[in-house]
């Protein structure tokens, strides 16, 4: 299934989000704009109102003449009052006189539409209040004005149009700016982004060009030091682990097929010629021994393949309380069975330790059996066991000619043997020594040199 790239989606998403916040922002802004500008709108009407509450008063007594009806006296004020205050496009003002009402020369034209029609709002409580018209909406603001010769009622209506469309336009310019801001923000967005991903695409790349033939590969590491930096770097260090894996993997089923082809070959060499030949029962004795000598050695090398296959498995050791000296009693009873010559078994302490007692068992077999095999006949072996409370330690000695210095650094490791060794040997034995006891979080002392070898385990005690 096809899908779009991080490198589009995610800007996608990003513009996606950041538009959903510019438009809410741009909303509110305008929403904003509408109710400051209503405010001042008010304010300014209440400001034209409180002015003619001071105004008018004055100017009446300035116009009283004495014996003049009251009607002509805030009349006269009122038109003195205009004459001085001709008006505004913003707002309208209108004196209510018993006979009629006077406005402003000047005011806003939707106001002057709605005198003309003859649709004024009528007077309110006092106060500014909202009036749908036929107009639009608009503001207005009335009261009464005390005079010496009596109240006056005075109003003053303005148009929320202008608010609006003065809303509409900055609206119109939030818009514009976040759009603008919102491409340019995408953008840099995408080439960042493309710049951020790029040790992933590398990653891809690299990963795609690998396999068991062509290891050597390596992702480029960014030099900064973030998640992404720190997934390249980690895949560099698992595609090392992995070629050496696999070279090890490599060479070890080189060294396994040597090893079985040798030993399968002869003691199938040997099988034709007991077929072909008439050779008498002595004849057929040596080459059945033979045969089954080499069969042998393909099973222990099998077994001891199997057991290296499987030390690093969960279920390699199945830990429980062990004897010290039953172990060693086992030990010694099966070392007779292999007819391993002069074995000599010192007396250890009866003490008890968590391992697995078969695992054990085998590491010391093989010890004494690599021993066995890698020194003169007769040569006398000793095994000696020992315990405190840090741990469990077991050491088979030898008596030979000791260890090659060029062997000895490696001599754990699979197939390693040194010069003239047995072909008997099957090169694994010391290594599932190893894995025995480094699956017991263990170590392996070697001490060798012309009096012989030493070779001590130790086992933590947990109790």
């Amino acid at each position: 299934m096809r899908t779009t790239p991080l490198q589009v989606r995610i800007p996608l998403l990003a513009m996606g989000v950041l538009a959903v916040t510019l438009a809410i922002t741009t909303l509110l802004s305008f929403q904003l704009r509408m109710l400051t500008g209503r405010e001042g709108l008010a304010t300014t009407l209440e400001r034209e109102r409180g002015r003619l509450q001071r105004a008018l008063p004055a100017i009446a007594r300035q116009v009283e003449s004495p014996g003049a009806p009251v009607a002509s006296t805030l009349r006269g004020a009122a038109e003195r009052y205009f004459e001085l205050n001709p008006g505004t496009e913003t707002y309208l003002t209108v004196i209510h006189l018993g006979d009629g009402s006077l406005t402003a020369e000047v005011g806003p034209r939707p106001i002057e539409r709605l005198i003309e029609r003859g649709e004024v709002p009528p007077d309110g409580s006092g106060g500014v209040e909202t009036v749908e018209t036929t107009e639009g909406r608009i503001l207005t603001s009335s009261g009464a004005v005390a005079t010496d010769a009596g109240p006056i009622e005075v109003q003053v209506l303005a148009p929320l149009e202008p608010v609006r469309r003065e809303a509409v336009a900055a609206l119109l310019r939030v818009g514009a700016a976040s759009l603008v801001s919102l491409v340019i923000g995408a953008l840099v967005l995408t080439v960042m982004l493309r710049r951020a991903l790029k040790p992933l695409g590398d990653l891809a790349a690299t990963a795609r060009h690998s396999d068991l033939e062509q290891l050597s590969l390596r992702v480029p590491e960014p030099r900064r030091a973030d998640e992404v930096g720190i997934l390249a770097t980690e895949v560099n260090h698992m595609l090392e682990r992995l070629e050496t894996a696999v070279t090890e993997q490599r060479r070890l089923m080189a060294s396994v097929s040597h090893e079985l082809r040798t030993p399968v070959t002869i003691a199938r060499g040997h099988i034709e010629v007991l077929e072909r030949l008439g050779a008498d029962d002595e004849d057929r004795r040596r080459i059945v021994e033979l045969v089954r000598d080499e069969l042998a050695r393909v099973t222990r090398l099998v077994d001891d393949l199997m057991t290296l296959a499987r030390s690093t498995a969960a279920d390699f050791l199945v830990p429980g309380t062990v004897s010290l000296r039953d172990l060693m009693e086992d030990l010694e009873l099966r070392t007779k069975g292999f007819g391993l010559g002069s074995i000599v078994f010192h007396p250890c302490p009866d003490a008890t330790f968590t391992g697995d007692a078969d695992r054990l068992s085998q590491a010391a077999l093989n010890l004494i059996v690599n021993a066995h095999v890698h020194t003169p006949a007769d040569t006398p072996i000793e095994v000696e066991a020992a315990y405190d409370a840090a741990a469990v330690s077991l050491a088979v000695r030898d008596h030979g000619r000791g260890i090659d210095p060029e062997v000895a650094a490696t001599a754990f490791e699979p197939f390693v043997s040194g010069a003239g060794a047995p072909r008997r040997s099957t090169g694994l034995g010391l290594a599932v020594v190893r894995a025995v006891v480094d699956a017991h979080h263990g170590s392996v002392d070697v001490r060798t040199g012309d009096g012989g070898t030493s070779v001590t385990l130790r086992i933590p005690n947990a109790g």
